[in-house]
């Protein structure tokens, strides 16, 4: 091991022991993150720049991001939020049994049509409502949430960015993400619902519902509410059209958010109130940091090492690739190490005479289940939590992970039965 790559798994372990600690708001750790990451490749001789540093962030995620959460916040105004709580607190007779289990199945499937930050952008606000109105602590519900939607994500071609890189490389359609991927999605989703529910039954058994108070019977204003949803499924539609108008996902959503602005005469700067700019900053610092580290080796290092562990022996490449896909992608973004490992897997099916389907389906696998490991695993996560913290509710790093890596675990130990039994 070289002293650069042991200098990144030095700062990788030391920023994210800090995060798990919780003393330090992660927003500051992701900063402090990018900071001690720019001053080691200083010290390696690698001259940063403040540009090169801004080139590692991923405009177009947090463009995405803004876009949506001014959206959703001007949807919220129009009082429809708290409306659908209330009818969904009635469709399911106050039982905190069904609305725990009828909101992780909304949250998957909206999850595999649409991306699942604005699945959940929309679905946070809902579950805190109900949640009040069921008198229980909706940390549970939301951190469920969060991994059902990165469950159902992984279902399509459209569901999670490494889906779409994958797809768009390799040339694979949406329908090969169902006939391949959707089967062993719908099991693992299956199985994580009992682990998330069972420990939960008693607890919410005891529940007693709140008496259900006015402002959740106060009608929409539906001049706003029209207005945002006209605007939002234009910008979906717009989503699933993004290859053939050739216009970036960020683009359409703050295209979308501008001419939303303009249709209900909002606020500007109550509009932009809704924006989680924490959230922003923290993935801002993160995308920064992650970004040292691939200048200093380390994805192209885990890269060769799955590779030359494997050798010749499919099954086990099949295996390395699904578990340190889903490890790796835990603690580090997906979206770098996903775009490290498309040309690993390109040259092994060219050269090793390796079929690439089965690699692909384990590389999709692996880095978007492994998001469900830790708070910082997924984009999903991060926004789940920071939509939560505003509205006065803290989930923090070791929470999520009591809950989030047992089923990141379960999900990958299925995965793996489903490629070694179908391609193996």
């Amino acid at each position: 091991m070289n002293v650069e790559i042991a200098v990144a798994i030095g700062l990788l372990i030391f920023i994210y022991t800090l995060m798990t600690l919780n003393v330090i708001h992660r927003t500051v750790v992701a900063m402090m993150g990018a900071g001690l990451g720019a001053l080691a490749l200083a010290f390696m001789g690698k001259k940063p720049t403040f540009e090169g540093l801004l080139h590692y962030i991923s405009f177009e995620t947090l463009g995405l991001l803004m876009g949506m959460m001014i959206i959703i916040g001007i949807m919220g105004e129009s009082g429809i939020f708290r409306r659908v709580s209330f009818y969904i607190f009635k469709f399911c007779k106050g039982s905190p049994h069904l609305v725990f289990i009828m909101l992780i199945l909304a949250t998957a499937l909206f999850s595999a049509f649409l991306d699942n930050v604005t699945t959940l952008l929309i679905i946070v606000p809902i579950t805190i409502d109900v949640t009040k109105l069921m008198n229980v602590s909706p940390t549970r519900f939301l951190i469920a949430e969060a991994l059902s939607s990165n469950i159902g994500g992984t279902a399509t071609l459209i569901g999670d960015p490494p889906n779409i890189m994958v797809g768009s490389v390799y040339g694979f359609s949406f329908m090969s993400f169902i006939y391949n991927v959707a089967p062993v999605i719908l099991i693992i989703l299956f199985v994580n619902m009992l682990l998330w529910y069972f420990p939960e039954r008693k607890r919410l058994r005891e529940v007693e519902t709140c008496p259900i108070p006015s402002r959740y019977k106060k009608p929409v204003n539906r001049r706003i509410f029209v207005r945002s949803v006209i605007v939002l499924l234009l910008v979906i539609v717009l989503f699933f059209l993004e290859d053939l108008i050739n216009v970036s996902s960020a683009v359409i959503a703050l295209a979308g958010a501008t001419l939303l602005l303009l249709l209900t005469g909002i606020d500007i700067y109550q509009a932009l109130s809704n924006v989680e700019w924490p959230t922003l900053l923290f993935f801002a610092g993160l995308f920064i940091f992650i970004g040292t580290l691939e200048e200093m080796g380390l994805i192209k290092a885990i890269a060769y090492q799955i590779t030359n562990a494997a050798g010749e022996n499919f099954t086990l490449l099949l295996l390395l690739i699904l578990w340190v896909s889903a490890i790796a992608s835990a603690f580090i973004d997906n979206i770098p190490y996903t775009a490290t490992m498309i040309p690993v897997l390109a040259y092994l099916s060219t050269h090793a005479n390796i079929p690439l389907e089965p690699l692909a389906w384990a590389l999709v696998l692996g880095a978007c289940l492994g998001g469900n490991g830790t708070l910082v695993g997924a984009s999903a996560n991060v926004v789940m939590a920071g939509v939560a913290e505003k509205e006065g509710l803290r989930i923090d790093f070791w929470e999520f992970f009591k809950m989030g890596f047992p089923s990141m675990l379960i999900s990958i130990a299925i995965s793996s039965l489903y490629l070694v039994l179908r391609y193996a």
